[in-house]
């Protein structure tokens, strides 16, 4: 059976940049948000209280800070080309994401991908209460589970057995799609097939 579907992450996959970091630079807490991350990745903490914690260093931030991260936002290479190329088989490509709607919609509007899947900040008189409303992790599992599609994810330069998994998972949906070779950017060991 030919999947029909390709389903990535938007941070260090489809852009460049980690959302959560240019949000933590708006509001002047960069340094921290960096930290807090680093600490997740050292399994000091898990996913939910990293992002708690992350997201409540944006308490106060106005609402316009989502347009601002937005222009920030540079897409990786080859990613457009990817979702292009899907598209012109008659593909669907969508994006599962840790990051927050405010910010992928438009992300996610300007590529022309299908749908999004992604977690929410809480707004209240245009200002960020530092609460995030988080992606219901059941909804994620049972699209992993939908037949006919191909996952790329994105993996740290220590998981070397993943990141080899996901070069040959997009080599294959390269190959599928018909499209000429893969690049793989060093620096973020992003893997896309152009």
């Amino acid at each position: 059976m030919t999947a029909r579907l390709i389903v990535m992450d938007i941070d260090s996959t489809l852009i460049n940049q980690e959302v959560i970091d240019l949000l933590g630079e708006e509001a002047g807490v960069g340094e921290q948000v960096a930290q807090i991350t680093e600490r997740a990745m050292r399994g000091e903490l898990d996913f939910k209280q990293a992002l708690e914690e992350r997201v409540g260093l944006l308490a106060g931030l106005d609402e316009s800070v989502f347009e601002r991260t937005f222009e920030r936002v540079t897409f990786t290479p080859g990613a457009l080309e990817l979702v292009r190329s899907a598209h012109s088989k008659g593909w669907k490509v969508g994006v599962v994401s840790g990051g927050f709607h405010e910010v992928a919609d438009k992300i996610v509007a300007a590529a022309g991908i299908d749908f999004c899947l992604a977690n929410r900040l809480e707004v209240i008189d245009g200002k960020l209460t530092g609460k995030p409303q988080v992606l219901d992790h059941r909804t994620v599992q049972d699209a992993e589970q939908t037949p006919r599609h191909i996952r790329i994810v994105r993996v740290r330069r220590d998981m070397e057995r993943q990141r080899h998994r996901m070069i040959r998972t997009v080599k294959a949906a390269g190959e599928r799609l018909g499209v000429g070779h893969v690049h793989r950017d060093i620096r973020t060991e992003t893997v896309c097939a152009v």
